[in-house]
């Protein structure tokens, strides 16, 4: 079942959508906080507070894209937040310091690769496909390529990147929520 789908009918309150939509990205959460090399009982804990946070703020998460960054970003947080919270009641020596580095360098990247899909989302379709093509496809398109499928004239490929590219950074840049 897509996912946007889930996402309507959990906002609507319906359990089965609900425990579908769980079912569907708990591995992933799980795999979040297991990467944090935190024991078996805080990834249950991690778990339930990301998908809890989901639940309260589902009504933000907009695509199916979303949800699986929202919920890795969150389980990052909470995971980070848990393994800080062991490290204390512990008493963290320097290798815990540098784990706790390591996730906050994985947290800031996260939330880097958000707010750029987010400024991706608000450019215009020409720019969003341009850009797209030139830097989000895997097979290297030549201009030519990219002039006839998306039906631009090849000289103004360079001079309508650099505009498009100039919007993404304003966009990226005035992203408050990062």
């Amino acid at each position: 079942m897509p996912t946007q789908s889930l996402l309507e009918r959990c906002r609507a309150g319906d359990q089965g959508a609900w425990r579908s939509l769980v079912d569907a990205y708990a591995g992933l959460v799980y795999a979040v906080a297991r990467a944090h090399r935190l024991p078996a009982d805080v990834c249950d804990d991690v778990a339930q507070n990301s998908f809890a946070a989901l639940a309260a703020n589902i009504h933000r998460v907009q695509s199916d894209l979303a949800v699986a960054a929202w919920l890795r970003t969150t389980a990052t947080r909470e995971s980070w937040r848990a393994g800080k919270k062991l490290r204390r009641s512990a008493g963290a020596g320097p290798e815990d310091q540098g784990a706790e580095s390591a996730a906050e360098a994985e947290l800031e990247e996260i939330e880097e690769h958000q707010r750029l899909r987010r400024a991706m989302e608000r450019l215009d379709e020409r720019c969003r496909r341009l850009l797209s093509a030139l830097y989000f496809t895997s097979h290297g398109e030549s201009y030519d390529g990219i002039s006839a499928r998306l039906g631009l004239p090849r000289g103004s490929i360079g001079p309508t990147r650099q505009r498009c590219l100039q919007r993404l950074c304003e966009l990226f840049v005035g992203d408050d929520a990062g």
